[in-house]
């Protein structure tokens, strides 16, 4: 019997770790509704377990201390709404601000989507010194306050500067951030590998620092709109940090101060922006100065770039396209297939597309100047040397680039060789969909309609040729 009742343990044993297993990997699946399951949402994460989820109902939740020290996720009444418009008369799961410690960010895979915050203050969600904050992620959020921290030492969102701590993998997107008198992120500990996509920034500094080593970021699509209610244009900050080999593209920029910001790039790709009418710049690439990582190796094309649009009265106040800061190798920075606008706004004649002060010479070949005249094209330019030579002869991206009338003159007939290979290869490709004598006809008449078009770019461009030097 001894031996009997032996063997029989050895499956309960296993059955009962089998129910064990079967309640661990269940309780992760849990959805926790607040207020239905708990009455706050700090009782919602205290009582979850890793990888659970917490629903919000529409309301307003003041919160304060809510350490979420595991993977979780908290949904808002409007989870997957895309914050831009600022979904008003929407019903809202509202987060009021308490300042610092509203959430501590002490673990990764913390996701917030739906909620509107306001009130927000300084370090409102703040990671902690003991753990990592890995993909954090900040979806369909409405960010709201009046004054977040007027000293701009903290951060509404602030990634501690630990030692070996890491909040890598950021995600925000679909978000809209009005909050006033201070910035959004403080970014001091190691962060790689962020995305900032798809947003609304209407208000003040989106992010500062820091100046350590960064890679993998993607900024864009967003819209920064320096105009910010109470207090006019030019009042909004982008970026004062390292982005390191960051791409920058598709993203709307206007009425910023700075711009974009001041920024450190190693290695990346600015391109597909629009920058209209921001103060001092569109952006600035940093040189070293104040500790900051110097800039180098940067790719800026494809961008448009009205510049000057403040009341320009003086030096101290004229607004350039791009400035290159001291301590940087300008040789190393190339901007490309640019077009760069003077809005001419006020009297100072000292708003250059390029404010030149690193040391070599910056690569601005085959960029657009509102103008074809190099003597006028020289004068944009300021403290620093820039090869501009050749030139493009309209905006990108359908410009010719070329300096004297043999170069254009080839571009010319090469861009008219690539125009009719094109036509042939989309007639090749439409036949072979066996289309309809209807289907045909409308082809047909839409290829002569953009023959027309190309022949009458082609005969502007050849006049433009002509007035090139011949060598």
């Amino acid at each position: 019997m001894k031996t009997k009742t032996r063997l029989l343990a050895l499956p309960l044993l296993g059955l009962l770790g089998a129910t064990l297993a079967f309640n661990v990997s269940t309780a992760h699946a849990a959805t926790i509704n607040v207020p239905g399951d708990q009455p706050t949402i700090q009782a919602a994460v205290a009582a979850a377990n890793p990888g659970d989820t917490i629903v919000v109902a529409p309301g307003t939740y003041s919160v304060s201390l809510a350490n979420i020290n595991k993977p979780l996720t908290l949904l808002g009444a409007q989870v997957g709404v895309d914050a831009r418009s600022g979904r008003p008369g929407a019903m809202e799961s509202i987060i009021a601000g308490s300042g610092f410690g509203t959430f501590f960010l002490a673990a990764d895979n913390i996701t917030f989507d739906g909620f509107t915050f306001t009130n927000l203050k300084g370090r409102e969600l703040n990671s902690t010194s003991t753990a990592n904050a890995n993909n954090f992620t900040m979806r369909n959020c409405i960010l709201q306050g009046s004054s977040i921290d007027p000293g701009y030492n903290t951060g509404a969102i602030q990634f501690e500067g630990d030692v070996g701590r890491t909040a890598d993998g950021l995600l925000f997107e679909q978000n809209l951030f009005t909050a006033d008198k201070g910035e959004l992120f403080l970014m001091e500990r190691g962060m790689d590998n962020g995305t900032i996509q798809n947003n609304t920034f209407h208000g003040d500094t989106v992010s500062f620092g820091p100046f350590g080593n960064r890679t993998g970021w993607v900024i864009q699509s967003n819209e920064f709109n320096g105009d910010v209610p109470g207090h006019g244009p030019y009042w909004g900050f982008g970026f004062n940090a390292n982005l390191g080999d960051v791409i920058i593209q598709n993203n709307t920029v206007s009425k910023m101060s700075v711009g974009f910001g001041q920024i450190s790039v190693v290695g990346g790709l600015i391109t597909g922006n629009t920058f209209d009418d921001n103060s001092f710049a569109a952006f600035q690439l940093w040189g070293g100065e104040f500790g900051t990582v110097v800039s180098a190796n940067v790719t800026i094309q494809n961008n448009t770039i009205n510049y000057n649009g403040t009341a320009c009265t003086g030096f101290a106040d004229a607004a350039h396209g791009i400035r290159l800061r001291t301590g940087l190798d300008a040789s190393t920075i190339h901007l490309h297939e640019n077009n760069f606008m003077n809005l001419g706004v006020g009297t100072c004649g000292q708003a250059w597309a390029i404010r030149q002060n690193g040391s070599n010479t910056a690569d601005a070949e085959c960029n657009w100047w509102g103008t074809t005249d190099p003597t006028v094209i020289a004068t944009m330019f300021g403290q620093g040397a820039v090869d501009f030579t050749p030139w493009l002869l309209s905006p990108a991206p359908n410009g010719i680039c070329a300096s004297n009338q043999k170069d254009c003159q080839a571009a010319v007939e090469q861009q008219e060789k690539d125009f009719n290979d094109q036509q042939k290869a989309d007639k090749k490709a439409f036949d072979a969909t066996h289309p309809t004598p209807d289907q045909r006809k409308t082809f047909d008449n839409q290829q002569k309609a953009d023959k027309n078009a190309f022949q009458q770019q082609y005969k502007a461009e050849e006049m433009q040729c002509k007035q090139l030097p011949k060598k």
